[in-house]
């Protein structure tokens, strides 16, 4: 994922499941899913490396990572499994 200027929504379907992620140059967060209890949903934004999203129903990660751990690129990023 990119962090942009303005925030933007990401929808991620698999054949496990749909997450809808919101991603801003300060924060990311799923803001829907189709999972039955929506932890992933509660857990809200998240902003500092270290930090992640779990959606065990939908086999979804969010993580981030900080400059240190990036080999390609200089610049904050997110991962999404």
């Amino acid at each position: 994922l990119e962090f942009k200027d303005e925030t933007y929504m990401f929808p991620l379907k698999t054949k496990y499941g749909l997450n809808k992620i919101e991603i801003s140059k300060n924060y990311v967060r799923v803001v829907e899913a189709d999972c039955p209890n929506k932890l992933d949903v509660l857990q809200g934004k998240i902003s500092k490396a270290g930090q992640s999203i779990v959606c065990i129903p939908n086999r979804m990660i969010i993580e981030f990572k900080s400059k240190a751990e990036q080999i390609d690129n200089d610049e904050m990023d997110a991962v999404v499994k």
